[in-house]
């Protein structure tokens, strides 16, 4: 016959052995002798459970979370302390600071971006952030956008009735001829007009977040290279129009 069993402090094992677990009340208030006391008490219910020797209730999966993030908190500062003492070893053997900052400093994670049917730039990763542009800038950076090898400046002559046809498509109506010479401006390189529009394209991107993410999705590039957004392209997701 199946035995039933109520949800308890404690747990009967299988030989009637008793192991208490405090509620979490008890361990909000606990003292340091408490806190050993319950990690060794955990530390046999997880082997009671392991062995199946114990039935699973809500009250020993609770207790036992508790128990293994207290544990982690522990395990957690006494690793920072061994850190710390590591680096002042470090630095008494004359590592420089820039290579232990190198070292330690995180690796950002980077959003998709995606492309919507209306041409908004969304961060989905980033909580759906949008970055906001006006359409000029919005224009050259889909250029880019479409071109993971890079474009030389001095070439963009190349790519001015691509850039026509992105505004177009932007804005959805014909283009004026103020509209048209600034576009011919864009793909000048006797004029400043493209650095510009760069710029703005940086600026909207700053404006979210710190330069260490936002430089994988802005135009960038050594002088008289071509200049590319390097943001992964598996990362670029564009809404079919």
């Amino acid at each position: 016959m199946q035995q039933h069993y109520a949800e308890t402090d404690h747990i009967v094992s299988a030989n009637q052995d008793v192991v208490h677990v405090p509620i979490t009340a008890e361990l909000n208030s606990g003292t340091k002798e408490d806190m050993d006391s319950i990690s060794r008490e955990g530390f046999a219910m997880a082997a009671n459970i392991i062995n199946k020797s114990t039935p699973i209730t809500l009250s020993i999966m609770r207790n036992y979370r508790i128990m293994v993030e207290n544990n982690e908190s522990i395990c957690s500062k006494e690793l920072m302390k061994e850190a710390e003492e590591r680096i002042l070893e470090l630095r008494r053997r004359e590592v420089q600071l820039d290579w232990l900052r190198a070292l330690i400093d995180e690796k950002p994670v980077l959003s998709r971006l995606v492309i919507t049917k209306d041409f908004r730039i969304l961060l989905p990763d980033y909580n759906n952030k949008e970055i906001k542009m006006s359409p000029l800038p919005k224009a050259v950076f889909l250029l880019f956008l479409k071109h993971p090898e890079g474009i030389v400046f001095k070439q963009l002559h190349d790519y001015y009735s691509e850039l026509m046809d992105i505004y177009k498509q932007l804005t959805n109506r014909v283009l004026e001829i103020r509209i048209r010479k600034s576009i011919r401006d864009l793909t000048d390189p006797t004029k400043n007009s493209i650095n510009e529009k760069c710029s703005r394209i940086r600026e909207a991107f700053l404006k979210e977040f710190d330069d260490r993410f936002a430089h994988h999705y802005y135009v960038t590039g050594q002088y008289g290279e071509a200049k590319k957004i390097i943001l992964p392209r598996e990362l670029v997701e564009w809404e079919e129009q």
